[in-house]
């Protein structure tokens, strides 16, 4: 799977009056994916007890004041400093649209900073994954199978995952709506019944607020 080079780099090195010099490194995503976690990477040179605050800011329209202006709609932060370097992890949901957002970092404490960035919002379709731990299944078995999906950046999508089992004259033998995991994995298991259709059953995968779907079959056969 062709990777996507999602990192930018903020190096800052500042003197504030009234404090001495500091220096660090912050990376962050240029891109948002819905339905998996904005990392922040914070690595203070020469300071400790800096207070590092991420917002991601959404640009409205003040009906007050006619005018366009950034509000914050999420916050993370985290206490950083010299052999404490981590990361700040802000949850993006998988309905998570934005036209125009930015990141606005702030360091506080012994070291203070601002830094933003404008991330986008990706497109990017995952990849979904069905597994069956069989290709053919004889009636009266049991089908056992795993579903999830995969961003290009490799991350797992952890929203809801819809599944419809379909038999070959596309009857709906079994629906699961809005599945969850905290791995993002969703497993599940039927029994085939002694007397049913010979041919080839579909598992058909839906992602919660995504356009992306997925089929793929198995056999049952005498």
């Amino acid at each position: 799977m062709m990777m996507l080079n999602t990192a930018i780099l903020i190096l800052g090195s500042l003197l504030i009056a009234g404090a001495s010099g500091g220096e660090y490194v912050i990376t962050a995503p240029k891109i948002f994916q819905p339905g998996s976690n904005y990392q922040i990477n914070v690595d203070i040179l020469n300071k400790t007890n800096v207070l590092v605050v991420a917002t991601i800011m959404e640009q409205v329209y003040n009906g007050l004041t006619g005018r366009y202006e950034f509000v914050p709609i999420q916050n993370g932060s985290g206490t950083f400093g010299v052999d404490n370097s981590g990361t700040i992890s802000l949850p993006i949901r998988s309905d998570f649209k934005c036209q125009s957002c930015r990141v606005r970092i702030r360091g506080k404490g012994d070291l203070q900073f601002e830094q933003v960035t404008f991330p986008v919002v990706s497109e990017q379709i995952v990849v979904i994954i069905i597994q069956t731990d069989k290709a053919i299944y004889k009636p009266g078995q049991t089908v056992r199978y795993r579903v999830f999906a995969v961003y290009p950046d490799l991350l797992l999508y952890t929203g809801g995952i819809s599944i419809d089992i379909t038999d070959p004259n596309n009857n709906k033998i079994k629906v699961l709506k809005n599945a969850t995991s905290p791995s993002g994995v969703v497993e599940d298991s039927f029994n085939l019944s002694d007397v049913l259709s010979y041919g080839t059953w579909t598992i058909s995968v839906y992602l919660q607020n995504l356009t992306t779907t997925h089929s793929q079959g198995f056999e049952v056969s005498e």
